[in-house]
């Protein structure tokens, strides 16, 4: 899922982005998280995210363009792959087995549990032995323009799912975009000690080797 160092700098030059550039991003729908992940996972830290993004902007009647994008200069920018950012399924299979990390699963339930299908054609349905079940969208806030519930929601639902997100935590999801919904919330209460599961159930859905449960039963 993640691009190399070369290739991520390369596309991000080509849009007048240096290492000196103040980057902010917005989207129509779930995936400024996953941006804002991977520019901090190449050692740009000078990124922020528009809260309520295109929606919001629209729906307050903000200024708004059509037609080609402005022309920019491409620029160099040099990326350093920060390690430990991201979880390999060998480190998610280790976590498992020593119970020293906290699985956050982003997907909705319906896929969590294993009662539809897992979105994959060929891949499996169910999820990870100790994961937590907590869906993407319940940290946009529909009434407010889709912006970031507040903190104390944002605990709230954690509490409710029984998820302690004080010590090591891991994110997954289908394919390693919502779960970063997941670990940008966990940072914005107050711990950046979490990582991400690149493959997520793409690939752990498709190996034979690791276990995957469903609600009813296991297999």
């Amino acid at each position: 899922m993640l691009p190399t160092e070369d290739l991520f700098a390369t596309h991000v030059g080509r849009l007048g982005i240096d290492n000196q550039t103040d980057v902010i991003i917005y989207d129509a729908g779930y995936v400024s998280c996953r941006l804002w992940w991977m520019f901090r996972t190449f050692g740009h830290d000078r990124v922020r995210i528009l809260n309520g993004g295109w929606r919001k902007w629209k729906a307050e009647g903000r200024p708004i363009e059509t037609g080609e994008s402005g022309q920019v200069e491409q620029r160099s920018f040099s990326a350093r792959l920060i390690p430990g950012r991201v979880v390999t399924l060998e480190e998610v299979r280790v976590a498992i087995e020593s119970d020293d990390a906290t699985i956050l699963d982003a997907r909705t339930a319906a896929r969590f549990d294993g009662l539809e299908g897992s979105g994959y054609p060929g891949v499996a349905s169910g999820y990870m032995p100790g994961a937590i079940n907590t869906p993407w969208a319940r940290f946009f806030d529909a009434d407010r323009n889709f912006e970031f519930v507040s903190p104390e929601k944002a605990r709230a639902v954690f509490v409710e799912a029984k998820a302690d997100i004080s010590g090591k935590v891991i994110t997954t999801c289908g394919s390693g975009v919502t779960a970063c919904i997941l670990g940008f919330m966990v940072e914005q209460l107050g711990n950046p000690d979490w990582r991400l599961y690149d493959g997520s159930w793409h690939e752990w859905g498709q190996r034979e080797d690791v276990p995957k449960l469903v609600r009813q039963s296991s297999y």
